[in-house]
């Protein structure tokens, strides 16, 4: 039963190696530690992120982050991975190579970008600055034409 398991898994691993090769500095990381650092880089999320939404893929229940870092610890020191995280990261993996990769399928929600930030923080400023002109407009004309009052409109489109 496990040998075909890792009859997959190192077939996946082979062909992953050939067509993403490390960067140097990079070989001594171990398998699964590279694929958690692949997967978060692709889905474009912390470390951590990855393993609590591993934990709900999975179990199908959101993880309790007690329980979750439990884990993320073994993971950082001493390059551990979970199996239900090392899944996760081979399907974030898979997808992203096919060129298919919804990150919302995978538990991450879309972020603002920078774009839609600048564009909603110049349309804040463009409308404060209307409400201030309008402010203006309004105190300078009650201050300096008092005497005209409200336009009676009966008398506006009448003759003598």
């Amino acid at each position: 039963m496990l040998r075909p398991l890792l009859e997959r898994w190192e077939t996946f691993k082979k062909r992953y190696q050939q067509r993403h090769p490390r960067a140097f500095g990079e070989e001594d990381i171990p398998d699964d530690v590279y694929l958690v650092i692949q997967a978060s880089s692709d889905l474009d999320i912390a470390e951590f992120t990855v393993f609590m939404n591993a934990y709900q893929r999975w179990f199908g229940r959101p993880g309790e982050e007690a329980r979750v870092e439990r884990h993320y610890l073994g993971y950082m020191f001493h390059a551990r991975v979970p199996p239900w995280v090392r899944e996760y990261c081979r399907q974030v993996i898979a997808e992203a190579q096919r060129h298919r990769l919804d990150p919302v399928t995978f538990g991450v929600l879309p972020k603002l970008t920078r774009r839609v930030k600048t564009g909603l923080a110049m349309f804040a400023v463009a409308f404060g600055f209307l409400v201030l002109l309008f402010t203006v407009a309004e105190y300078t004309l009650q201050d300096r034409y008092q005497h005209t009052g409200v336009l009676d409109r009966t008398s506006v489109g009448a003759r003598p």
